[in-house]
């Protein structure tokens, strides 16, 4: 558990970024409302692997989640984009823009990726199917309801900054007014709890 006092400043250092946005953050957040006794199912990071996520949806099927919400990046690392692409369109009600997903249809730069990850991308753009090229461009967000969703995290989603420790964690729940925030983006497993106590407040991670 780590305290840090509340100063009310934004510290941009604490971040790690990618050096391109693209212009809106309505594709890459979301706000969704959830009734209090449905049983949701998040997934993210498929990364084109239908074997995966094939399974995972026949989980989420077998203990009946009411609705089941994708957090982004359908592309990369494997071959079969437009077959997860599809699947993600008729199972998932509300799906989020990731940013692998993003420089496959051209609104981020990939001069800021690895080199692996943009081969990876360049092939992904040059196989994408013309149904899975304009799902891409549908991305749209919810507004006024009682859970945040992004890909990458809550302050500027559209600049892909990670959370990679709690310090970061704290800074991002100024961000979202929600109860709840979900985040995919690092494949990390984990949940954070904040609670504010008099001028400090407490922070605390379970997986």
């Amino acid at each position: 558990m780590g305290k840090f006092r509340v100063n009310g400043r934004k510290k941009k250092n604490h971040l790690l970024r990618h050096k391109d946005r693209i212009e809106s953050d309505q594709v890459c957040s979301a706000t969704w409302k959830m009734g209090r006794r449905n049983e949701n199912a998040i997934i993210s990071d498929i990364h084109a692997n239908i074997e995966a996520l094939e399974s995972v949806l026949t989980d989420i099927k077998r203990q009946k989640a009411d609705e089941i919400i994708c957090l982004g990046r359908y592309c990369r690392l494997w071959r079969h984009p437009n077959e997860c692409i599809d699947l993600v369109k008729k199972s998932c009600s509300l799906i989020i823009l990731g940013n692998h997903d993003a420089a496959a249809i051209g609104l981020l730069s990939t001069d800021h990726f690895n080199v692996h990850a943009k081969i990876a991308i360049d092939w992904t753009a040059e196989n994408l199917s013309p149904d899975s090229q304009s799902f891409y461009g549908r991305f749209r967000s919810g507004n006024k309801y009682s859970h945040a969703f992004v890909h990458a995290t809550p302050y500027e989603p559209n600049m892909w900054y990670y959370i990679t420790s709690l310090e970061e964690a704290a800074f991002n729940f100024q961000f979202f007014e929600t109860v709840f925030c979900f985040v995919g983006h690092t494949h990390i497993p984990i949940i954070i709890v904040l609670e504010m106590k008099k001028k400090f407040m407490s922070i605390k991670a379970t997986k």
